[in-house]
């Protein structure tokens, strides 16, 4: 709305400096009009570059996050990729559903790149039951109506000042890898034999049953959750290992 109250202004202004005849009406007509045409272009001027009449507003959303090859491993797999050096910016691999392929997510977006330049996306391992991805997004929006019925006439409202997505991934169930090693991980579990698989097998069915034995009592649901456990754990040592030789 600023656009036709300046022109409307500007041609007052006009009126006041060239058509009116008399002084008495002229100097003060087109001082005040003068005055709020100036004071107008540096309101405009000020939410430009400084979002004057505008303010941070911040709000954050957790979901969960699925493994980026589904249930092929007893483990999560998050693939990732740096985003130039030293930056702690990635794109990362994973699922956004237990049932759906996985996809890479923060991938900039080159043809908007100042919006781009605003978001990032890291991960971090750490002891929590299962992955997730924590995006905190801050935008501008109007301090009121009447800054957004004078200035809301670019669509600014809503814009991202800035956007962060940080993945979560349990350091005792997931492992992080890069493209190449998931390429060499893809490999390896091709080039697994069935004598690889039984000696995984039977590592966990030999600490299976070292827990039965010390503990007796316990329920098939324990002996369930403690053969699972046991699975992601040997199953995390092994692939670590196997990366690590390759």
């Amino acid at each position: 709305m600023i656009i036709p109250i300046l022109a409307v202004v500007a041609i007052l202004t006009y009126l006041a400096w060239i058509r009116i005849e008399p002084l008495a009406w002229r100097i003060p007509l087109g001082v005040i009009s003068g005055t709020v045409f100036v004071a107008l272009v540096m309101l405009l001027l000020v939410n430009f570059d400084r979002h004057y009449g505008m303010k941070k507003v911040t709000r954050s959303e957790t979901q969960q996050i699925y493994s980026a090859v589904g249930d092929k491993l007893p483990i999560g797999i998050l693939v990732t990729k740096e985003l130039g050096t030293k930056a702690d910016n990635y794109v990362l691999v994973y699922a956004n559903k237990a049932e759906d392929k996985a996809t890479p997510h923060f991938v900039p977006d080159t043809k908007h790149m100042v919006q781009a330049v605003k978001k990032s996306a890291t991960y971090r391992e750490a002891d929590v039951p299962k992955a997730t991805v924590k995006t905190t997004t801050t935008r501008w929006e109007w301090r009121n109506e009447v800054f957004k019925f004078l200035l809301g006439f670019g669509g600014e409202g809503g814009t991202i000042a800035k956007q962060s997505s940080v993945v979560t991934i349990p350091k005792s169930s997931w492992l992080a890898v890069t493209e190449s090693q998931a390429k060499r991980l893809t490999k390896l579990q091709g080039n697994q034999d069935a004598t690889q698989q039984q000696a995984l097998q039977q590592a966990v069915a030999e600490q299976v049953i070292a827990y039965r034995e010390a503990n007796p009592a316990a329920t098939p649901a324990q002996l369930a959750k403690v053969e699972q456990k046991v699975t992601t754990e040997t199953t995390l040592a092994v692939v670590k290992k196997m990366l690590a030789e390759n």
